[in-house]
């Protein structure tokens, strides 16, 4: 939901003294609610030639790869607080640290509804499975903007995405 989405509650309460005419008053509140979203696209290049990965790619075991993520809150209604530290707004778990490189456009520290954030993350290919591929998820996490400081769910927005490498090992033989 992109559009914000508002309620309104109206309630009437009649009170009846025990002489003389019945008092009535009424209130109406319109409640903003928020569905926040987070979402992030995660890619790859060789870290030496720029080179694009496609997604299930084979690459040699060690080669030097970079990620990037791009981090957006577009599909949501809500600005939300996104870390810019170090492993703080996006996470991976094969690759550290992850570090914001750019998109807060108006610098308000908020990942906001038109914006684009991009992080970016550097390892050497590793193989952690028999098979020789290198499956990791990045995972996205901002929280509620709530700019009114009310109660609210102030819980974590949350999304992934995964990347799947396949490696290749080359048989070294030194005499």
């Amino acid at each position: 939901v992109t559009t914000p989405l508002t309620e309104s509650n109206r309630a009437t309460v009649t009170g009846r003294p025990p002489m003389g005419t019945p008092v009535t008053d009424e209130a109406t509140e319109v409640v903003v609610v928020k569905t926040p979203a987070i979402d992030v696209q995660k890619t790859a290049r060789v870290t030496a030639t720029d080179a694009p990965i496609n997604e299930g790619d084979t690459l040699p075991a060690g080669t030097k790869v970079t990620y990037s993520y791009a981090v957006t809150s577009n599909q949501g209604n809500d600005a939300l607080r996104v870390s810019k530290a170090n492993n703080g707004g996006v996470t991976d778990t094969k690759c550290t640290p992850v570090t914001y490189v750019s998109g807060d456009t108006n610098s308000n520290n908020l990942l906001d509804l038109t914006e684009t954030w991009t992080y970016e993350c550097t390892t050497r290919l590793l193989p952690s499975s028999q098979d020789g591929t290198v499956r990791n998820v990045a995972t996205a996490t901002g929280k509620w903007s709530n700019p009114d400081n009310k109660p609210q769910n102030n819980g974590d927005v949350t999304n992934t995405d995964d990347f799947t490498i396949k490696t290749s090992s080359v048989a070294n033989l030194r005499v």
